[in-house]
């Protein structure tokens, strides 16, 4: 009973600390950006630039995201030239429709910074746009 009961806090303990672990390496996991509020001391260090604000810190991610969304363009660039028409009108078509979605959110969180709904839109149209540049990329 003891070494079960040994091997139970064990096992537990080794769970809190994994848990523990992603929490402090990434505590935005599965959160949008507009659901954390900084705290007094969060918002005191941002003004004297030692913190990042959630909008910083998020305005930053959309910027990472956007510099590999152009690496893939790039990439993309390359291969078009080896693709025939037909692909290469798909492709323009299929694009413009994403481009038309990120525009859309873009706006709107321009309009309503607050607005989640369009914020994890947006996140999700780069997310699409990346991932369909990657694809064709690779053909």
């Amino acid at each position: 009973q003891m070494a079960t009961s040994a091997l139970g806090i064990a096992l537990v303990s080794s769970l809190l600390t994994i848990v523990g672990i992603r929490n402090f390496t990434d505590p935005n996991h599965g959160l949008s950006e507009t659901e954390l509020k900084p705290n007094f001391f969060e918002q005191t260090m941002a003004k004297f630039g030692l913190f990042e604000t959630e909008q910083q810190t998020y305005e930053r991610r959309i910027n990472s995201r956007k510099s590999m969304i152009a690496y893939w363009e790039k990439r993309v660039e390359l291969q078009r030239k080896q693709w025939d028409t037909h692909l290469q009108s798909a492709f323009d078509r299929n694009l413009l429709e994403i481009d038309k979605a990120v525009n859309e959110y873009t706006k709107i969180l321009q309009e309503d910074p607050q607005d989640k709904i369009s914020t994890e839109m947006l996140n999700s149209a780069l997310d699409e746009k990346m991932e369909f540049l990657r694809e064709f990329s690779e053909l």
